[in-house]
């Protein structure tokens, strides 16, 4: 009986024991439940936080407007400033005066250079060739023609943006050449032979030039003074093309 007695008391002893075991084992499963949450979670919480560090510096700065772009001043003076100027084109010229026969302009060609300044200031040149004509003088018949070498100043004046007008005045010289082409009957002319005088040349005028996309169109009219024994005049018009 008293080991029984003694074997009752150990069993007590030992379940006190073993529910003090099981009380612990349940209070202790939470705080390792939460220590393996907290061990799992803080690994992802580092990695979050590392994958959220590139995002941020992802972001991109802020990118200034682009600059508008520059729009060039209007020109400034007529179309013409600041250009070289050439041009190849008809001439035609009528002699002026009792003493125009025979014409020694008519029909010719001329080819003209120049270039205009900034302030519209004009400063060019023309070599013109005139083919002239046949005339019937006292029985004798004589054809005559001349050729202009010219430098030349004008101002140029815009109208618009592709009209120009130019008045101007050129100063050279004048070649003239006449010659004795049939004689009256029973006169002699073997010893008449063709005659050339080169002489001053003074040609005021104006010129009016029109600018297209391509080429510029221009007429030009002077009237021309050739100093020689008797001095020579002329109305001469001009067409011409240039670029």
């Amino acid at each position: 009986m008293q080991k029984t007695g003694r074997t009752s008391g150990w069993g007590a002893g030992n379940g006190g024991e073993k529910r003090a075991l099981v009380e612990r084992a349940k209070r202790c499963v939470p705080l390792l439940a939460a220590g393996v949450a907290l061990s799992v979670c803080a690994p992802a919480r580092a990695q979050a936080d590392g994958a959220a560090a590139p995002a941020e510096e992802a972001v991109a700065t802020p990118v200034p407007p682009a600059a508008e772009p520059e729009v060039a001043p209007p020109p400034v003076g007529p179309h013409t400033a600041n250009s070289l100027q050439l041009g190849l084109g008809f001439r035609y010229g009528i002699a002026m005066g009792s003493d125009s026969a025979p014409n020694l302009w008519g029909t010719g060609l001329g080819l003209d250079v120049g270039y205009t300044l900034p302030n519209g200031i004009y400063a060019g040149g023309n070599v013109e060739y005139f083919f002239g004509n046949t005339a019937d003088v006292s029985g004798f018949r004589f054809k005559g023609n001349v050729w202009q070498l010219s430098v030349e100043g004008g101002y140029d004046i815009g109208l618009g943006e592709n009209f120009v007008i130019r008045p101007k005045v050129g100063f050279g010289v004048a070649g003239t050449k006449l010659t004795l082409e049939d004689c009256p009957p029973n006169v002699s002319c073997d010893a008449q032979g063709p005659s050339s005088d080169e002489s001053p040349l003074l040609t005021p005028g104006a010129a009016f030039l029109l600018f297209t996309s391509h080429v510029s169109l221009a007429l030009d009219v002077r009237y021309a003074l050739v100093f020689s024994d008797k001095t020579a005049k002329a109305l001469i018009f001009s067409f011409g093309v240039g670029l």
